[in-house]
């Protein structure tokens, strides 16, 4: 099954969608990123392969990075682990743009919030209570809980640190 995003913009549409599958997720973080202008910030686990190693995600999130000196696109890792082991554009393009594409490994306090999110322009947010399972919601208007969840994130950004794992060594 396929999400039906035809109309939906970023900051007006109010319209709940619950997704149940890698791909659905997949496709409605890839929706955001392209709707962004300023900042696109992923919390998550570990990003999974299935839903934050797409092609379409890569070139949307490059896009939103070069777009303006302002755009910026962070993320928070809880396990960098299985990123290590399986590479991911994401992370290639953190080495490419580092300045405008920030990846972190979350501090030891933030261990035990289990949720995975991402938010766009600070009101799109695709949120997933139990990161070991794809059910979701999508919201391309929900600015309360957006803000809620970025003040969380910025918290957790603020005390967090690039992960020496991530890094990109030149031989």
């Amino acid at each position: 099954m396929t999400l039906t995003l035809n109309g939906l913009v970023l900051g007006e549409s109010n319209d709940s969608l619950p997704t149940e599958s890698s791909g659905e997720v997949s496709e409605a973080t890839v929706a955001l990123a392209q709707q962004a202008r300023r900042t696109f910030d992923i919390f998550t686990q570990h990003l999974d392969q299935r839903v934050y190693n797409s092609i379409a995600l890569y070139e949307a999130v490059l896009k939103l990075a070069t777009r303006s000196r302002y755009s910026k696109v962070r993320i928070l890792i809880k396990d960098s682990a299985p990123v290590i082991q399986n590479s991911n554009r994401l992370v290639e393009l953190s080495y490419r743009i580092s300045s405008r594409l920030q990846i972190r490994k979350t501090a030891g306090e933030q261990l035990d919030f289990n949720e995975e999110f991402v938010i766009a322009d600070g009101c799109g947010l695709m949120r997933r209570i139990n990161p070991l399972r794809y059910e979701g919601e999508l919201c391309f208007n929900a600015a309360l809980k957006a803000r809620q969840l970025t003040r969380l994130f910025d918290e957790c950004w603020e005390q967090s640190a690039a992960d020496p794992l991530l890094r990109r060594l030149y031989i």
